[in-house]
């Protein structure tokens, strides 16, 4: 039998440690050597959620020998050369909790077997070294998260994090907001959250924002979320990827779309996609067809590689006629709307406004807007300005829509689902964040009741 050495390192808790014999039994039982040198087994613990964590890099430090721990958190290296070494651990939850697994150096001799049991840090410690004794306080939960450097994939300093969500179990639908400085580390923490949460996470720096990322817990004490930001203003990450439907059939003549861009793509008879010339950072991801709802995803774009992300999209269901009510007016300040009708020169249609109308189609409440022109042709209508030679731009929840032929985007939204219409008759009028390179035109922006009533 091989002579056994515990690696130093962060060890388990004794309870923690009581837990896991079952489990590591087996993977100490697989250990025993199957050709000359030592071996190294050992379990890797997240004590944030109490079980084993999985996918954790376990590497022979200065060379490229490494193993990945297994569903219960288990590693084995069988075969290895003996001598001095150390063990590097890499896990990405070991980034954002800035923690250092690694162990210290130690020898091993041919024969003998070195067992490596760590753990990570505790809710009890994190709550202990990150949380406010005082403040906001709805519950025992915590989020941490993470700000890197889209392109040079660092931790980024500086700017806030802001959670806006729902407490799933208190039932009363309001939306709370919670914010915490980026530290110098790129850490934010918000501590003090309900067990099950509904919302999102933005994070505004440099006077910049990255897109809402949505995040969920139901009944977790400890959650995560990373985001990305591009530090230069360079437009090189590329976007690829398939839409299908939820049978596996590919989707083809689908606008792919990323907020506050004016790149567009349309998926072929494959349902592939691929979009050039974007930024780097956290972005809202869109993808319509006419006869299907609309899919929204976040991407991580940089850079260095090209950034893959699929989607899989539903047939469009009629909506139900739904009234209007306050909750929307916060949609309305997180878009922009409001601050952008008390310093523009555009004219705007708000959700009371727009309930008034009673619409049939999302064309009927243009109709009687200043600078647009409504006409029909065939079987659809044509939206044109009056002021930019016909030319009109058309963007929906932040993201370019474009029209290939008359009716197109009648057919595409129901107008039971409009919460909100910009109109800015020409170019000279449109903000910076809706002008497309190259099409100096007029532009009516949407915005949906789905966009307006996210928490």
């Amino acid at each position: 039998m091989p002579k056994t050495m515990q690696v130093l390192a962060r060890v388990l808790l004794p309870g923690s440690l009581a837990a896991l014999v079952a489990s590591v039994a087996p993977a100490r039982a697989a250990a025993q050597m199957t050709g000359p040198g030592a071996s190294i087994v050992g379990v890797v613990f997240d004590s944030l959620r109490g079980v084993g964590l999985q996918g954790a890099v376990i590497r022979i430090g200065g060379t490229t020998r490494e193993v990945r721990t297994n569903e219960r958190g288990e590693f084995t290296l069988d075969s290895v050369k003996v001598g001095e070494m150390m063990l590097e651990v890499r896990h990405p939850l070991l980034d954002t909790l800035g923690e250092n697994l690694d162990s210290r150096p130690f020898t091993l001799v041919t024969g003998q077997r070195g067992v490596l049991n760590v753990r990570t840090l505790s809710l009890e410690e994190l709550r202990a070294t990150s949380c406010p004794r005082s403040g906001a306080n709805f519950g025992r939960a915590i989020m941490l998260g993470i700000l890197r450097d889209a392109d040079a994939d660092t931790s980024l300093a500086g700017g806030t994090a802001s959670l806006v969500y729902k407490d799933l179990f208190a039932g009363d639908g309001m939306e709370r907001v919670r914010t915490s400085r980026i530290d110098p580390s790129g850490r934010f923490v918000i501590c003090g959250l309900p067990d099950a949460i509904s919302g999102t996470v933005q994070v505004a720096r440099s006077g910049k924002v990255t897109a809402e990322v949505h995040v969920e817990t139901k009944g977790q004490l400890f959650s995560t979320v990373g985001l990305t930001f591009g530090t230069t203003a360079e437009m090189k990450a590329v976007l690829r990827g398939r839409v299908t439907q939820q049978s596996g059939l590919a989707v083809p003549g689908v606008q792919i779309t990323v907020a506050g861009t004016p790149v567009v793509a349309v998926t072929d008879s494959a349902g592939r996609y691929r979009l050039e010339g974007l930024p780097s950072g956290t972005v809202e991801v869109v993808a319509r067809r006419i006869g299907f709802a609309a899919a929204t995803l976040t991407a991580n774009l940089a850079q260095r590689e090209p950034r893959q992300l699929d989607f899989k999209i539903a047939a469009a269901q009629v909506l139900a006629a739904v009234k209007v009510v306050g909750k929307l007016d916060n949609g309305l300040q997180k878009v922009g709307f409001l601050d952008r009708k008390g310093r523009t020169g555009g004219y705007f249609m708000d959700p009371s406004e727009v309930e008034r109308r009673h619409a049939q189609l999302f064309s009927d409440l243009l109709v009687t807007m200043p600078g647009i022109h409504v006409t029909n042709v065939g079987t659809g209508r044509v939206i044109e300005s009056s002021r930019a030679s016909g030319c009109m731009n058309f963007y929906v929840d932040n993201a370019l829509f474009e029209t290939y032929q008359p009716g197109d985007i009648d057919a595409a939204f129901s107008a039971q689902n409009i919460g909100a219409i910009e109109v800015y008759a020409s170019a000279t009028d449109t903000p910076p964040e809706f002008t497309v390179p190259g099409k100096a035109c007029g532009t009516v922006v949407m915005w949906t009741r789905d966009r307006l009533s996210r928490p």
